[in-house]
């Protein structure tokens, strides 16, 4: 607990440094009630207003958007979740799985329980394809989406691999269901050893440097050898579905998104099977959106969370166009706050 409490205040002290203003931005834990437990976020800056609702990445959490949001306008406010079974969100009860369509009813969730009239999304990878199929949707009632580095869900082939990879997904169900259900503790890792883990896990996505803004929501102390951490993502999620859909229905779908979408696009990462079927689906939007603007940035997938000041930029120039909605005169959920 010391540990997790001293790296927080560490790395909440570095990002409001990073934005290289007089005034602090407050950030704040918070706890959001569900029927299986509570959704966990940072809520960034002002209370009184509805915040823009910030979706990290699959096996990612919160602390994703953490060196990004102090470049975000300061009256802004800015609620960054944890997915169920990230970060530091409870986990779903033992033999269900986790499914993109499930938290796309916990965002509709959190818009009625918030009281808001519209929404608004930042998202990251899967953050970002469920921003943009909650607005398919619901396309009135979100006023805008920013697409970090991914926009539409993987596309179902034509053909056996899809069978086969769900027989996957299957088999890594069982495995991984069976371990969170042991009593025994994970495998434990010296913290060089967890930063290792993550980065090279990442494939190099996230930097060295930037393994400590995910790790401090995502590791526990071992109580039996000390100094070393374990991992308390559920491991549940590595057979996740986020969702599927032929590219037919993706681009049919992608019509219904009215709203001003901001897409960048990260040069050094790969896109998701097909570059093609990405850019059918981004002319779509172009031609169904009020404003939609699509940027390459350089750096890897995780760009905005290793070089933030590339992608800042371009957010907040679509924010002073777009972020035109009214934010103010929402009910205060004071009991959220830690």
């Amino acid at each position: 607990m010391f540990f997790k409490k001293a790296l927080f205040c560490y790395l909440n002290k570095n990002t409001v440094a990073a934005r290289k203003i007089a005034t602090k931005r407050e950030v704040c834990e918070i706890r959001i009630p569900v029927q299986w437990g509570h959704v966990a976020g940072k809520w960034w800056g002002p209370r009184d207003k509805r915040p823009i609702l910030a979706l990290h990445g699959w096996q990612d959490n919160a602390g994703t958007f953490d060196r990004l949001i102090p470049y975000l306008p300061f009256e802004t406010p800015v609620l960054a979740i944890d997915a169920p079974g990230h970060g530091l969100s409870s986990q779903i009860p033992h033999g269900m799985t986790y499914h993109g369509t499930d938290i796309l009813r916990l965002l509709y969730e959190i818009v009625r329980f918030f009281e808001w009239s519209k929404v608004s999304f930042l998202g990251h990878s899967m953050g970002a394809i469920l921003s943009a199929l909650f607005t398919v949707h619901f396309p009135d009632l979100v006023d805008f989406i920013i697409c970090i580095d991914n926009l539409k869900p993987l596309s179902l082939r034509e053909n056996a691999k899809d069978l086969e990879a769900n027989v996957k997904e299957m088999e890594l169900f069982i495995k991984y269901n069976q371990l969170n259900s042991s009593a025994l503790q994970p495998p434990v890792y010296t913290w060089e050893d967890c930063v290792k883990n993550l980065s090279e896990g990442s494939k190099g996505s996230v930097s060295i440097e930037s393994c400590k803004y995910l790790l401090y929501r995502n590791l526990k102390e071992s109580q039996t050898e000390p100094n070393k951490f374990y991992f308390t993502r559920d491991p549940r999620i590595k057979a996740m579905n986020v969702s599927k859909i032929n590219q037919t229905q993706s681009v049919e779908y992608y019509k219904r998104i009215i709203c001003p979408i901001l897409v960048l696009k990260a040069d050094k990462s790969p896109y998701d099977r097909n570059k093609e079927k990405f850019f059918e689906v981004l002319e779509v939007v172009k031609k169904s959106s009020r404003g939609c603007k699509f940027f390459y940035v350089p750096g890897t997938h995780h760009v905005h969370l290793n070089n933030p000041e590339v992608v800042e930029g371009h957010i907040n120039d679509f924010l002073k166009i777009y972020d035109t909605g009214n934010r103010g005169g929402i009910p205060l959920k004071k009991e959220i706050f830690l």
